[in-house]
């Protein structure tokens, strides 16, 4: 063999491996093989010290704002100390309903409350920061590709989503960053992992089959293997829900899905979660500078259409958003009542969102985009900090009511109220009748009929908490009722502000 030919194949060698090498990194790699740079990727020091900042700046917020936790949060409470107690998963316990949207977030918080010796109202704002720590982390890689100072700003915008400290106490931050996790590990083609967490994104909101469904096509995409590898990690961490669920409760889905379709009639003007949606951005900036609706919305169309021509560059982003888009739609179809935590996939995808734009006007590297870009992701993160100056004070009439239950009802006493969380919590281990259903079986046949004082036929509770003026709906009906008027008094001297308690005649 010539010495030339020897030289060729080794040359045809190299070429091999060279352009074999930089297949197999662009499979693990998708970004790189859409042009981001390489040299970004490479994390140093100076990352953690921001992602550590973000981290410190997600606790001062959340422990901040702790009091402030939605009375729903503490209906998961009351699972997590019912089943601390070895009384299993059950709100009242003679009752077998599940009043739970969210199971994986009962599960955290009852885990969290175990290690804190039962302290489980330390536990609710743990495990409300600690996944919305982990989805900065996420948000920051996302954008390091491009730089250092987008990816920054990817962590303080996720860091101070609008609204989301609003949910304080609910599953909003670990569903959005179960969901944007999975969208993460499916931008790089590592599937399993995606399946993985799209499962316990399912677990943390059963609207994440959305996701599993987007994500599963995605990876059929690259082949019937990884499908089959994304489908198996998934239904391995939904499958002994399942199973639970339906053997206890009789259907996996919790009741609350059916209580919230049965209550839309009740709403006097829809579409109620559309008008809702337009509440939520009235609220975003209404103690800060004074950015109306109009123009939340017209930034974020504007930051949601440079995503939309950017997306195979920021795939992992372009993914929760397109997921949030499709929940929201869903909510919308279906007119859901507008609890406002139903909006927070799409605020915190609003918030990515307007990260990407601020990462194409500084990529630009001049002065009047980088100038809009900054002040348009600065009014975002000032929104905030009204919230944190002068923390509202909410719900604390429940609180006193909780309290005057809890000193002057026996144990075994049963008590009709609206709002469960709270109330319901703080009286262990008291029944707690639902008017709306929530914690009731069979009760959304009723809502959905008209038939709002179903819970006063039903039980007719020892003691009623309603509000004053009454809600027209649940309270209102039952109150005007001669049965109940000759079965009940106005319990006097309690001084709860906006509050009454009436008490069954003959009770103690």
């Amino acid at each position: 063999m010539r010495p030339g030919e020897r030289v060729n194949r080794a040359d045809t060698r190299r070429r091999y491996a060279t352009v074999h090498a930089t297949a197999e990194v662009s499979a693990r790699e998708p970004e790189a093989a859409v042009g981001l740079p390489r040299c970004a990727s490479s994390w140093t020091r100076v990352d953690a010290a921001l992602l550590a900042c973000f981290g410190a700046a997600v606790a001062f917020c959340s422990l901040r704002l702790r009091e402030g936790y939605c009375d729903d949060a503490l209906i998961v409470l009351r699972y997590a100390h019912n089943l601390l107690d070895g009384h299993g998963w059950t709100y009242n316990f003679d009752t077998a309903v599940n009043a739970t949207t969210s199971p994986l977030h009962v599960l955290v918080v009852t885990a969290l409350g175990a290690c804190l010796a039962g302290d489980l109202l330390l536990a609710l704002p743990l495990a409300f920061l600690l996944p919305l720590m982990a989805a900065v982390v996420v948000a920051y890689g996302a954008l390091r590709p491009h730089g250092r100072v987008p990816a920054a700003m990817a962590g303080l915008l996720l860091a101070v989503a609008p609204r989301i400290y609003s949910t304080m106490g609910m599953e909003s931050t670990l569903f959005v960053a179960c969901a944007l996790g999975a969208c993460a590990m499916a931008a790089r083609q590592r599937h399993l992992g995606a399946g993985l967490l799209a499962g316990a994104a399912v677990l943390a909101r059963p609207d994440a089959g959305l996701l599993a469904g987007m994500l599963a096509l995605v990876a059929l995409r690259c082949g019937w293997r990884h499908a089959l590898r994304f489908t198996a990690a998934a239904t391995a961490v939904v499958l002994p829900w399942i199973v639970f669920a339906t053997m206890k409760f009789g259907s996996p889905l919790p009741n609350t899905m059916a209580i919230k379709l049965a209550q839309r009639r009740l709403f006097k003007d829809p579409p109620i979660f559309l008008n809702g949606a337009w509440r939520e951005l009235a609220k975003v900036d209404e103690r800060a500078i004074g950015v109306g609706p109009h123009v939340v919305l017209a930034l974020f169309v504007i930051a949601g259409a440079v995503l939309a021509w950017r997306a195979r560059q920021h795939v992992a982003i372009a993914l929760f958003t397109t997921f949030a888009a499709l929940q929201f739609a869903a909510y919308a179809w279906l007119d859901l009542p507008p609890y406002h935590w139903y909006y927070a996939p799409a605020l915190c995808a609003g918030a990515l969102a307007i990260a990407v734009l601020f990462a194409a006007a500084w990529q630009t590297q001049r002065p009047l985009p980088m100038l809009a870009g900054l002040l348009v992701a600065t009014t975002f993160v000032a929104t905030t900090m009204p919230d944190l100056i002068a923390p509202e004070t909410s719900r604390q009439h429940y609180r006193d009511a909780a309290a005057w239950l809890a000193q002057n009802t026996p144990i075994d006493a049963s008590i009709a109220t609206g709002d469960i969380g709270i109330v319901g919590f703080h009286t262990l281990p008291r029944t707690i009748i639902d008017i709306q259903g929530l914690a009731t079986p069979d009760a959304a046949d009723a809502i959905a009929r008209g038939d709002t004082g179903w819970w006063f036929d039903r039980y007719r509770p020892d003691y009623v908490l309603v509000h004053d003026a009454p809600w027209a709906d649940f309270e209102a009906p039952v109150l005007e009722r001669a049965d109940f008027r000759a079965a009940y008094r106005l319990v006097e001297g309690t001084r709860l502000e906006g509050l009454a308690i009436w008490a069954r005649i003959g009770t103690r």
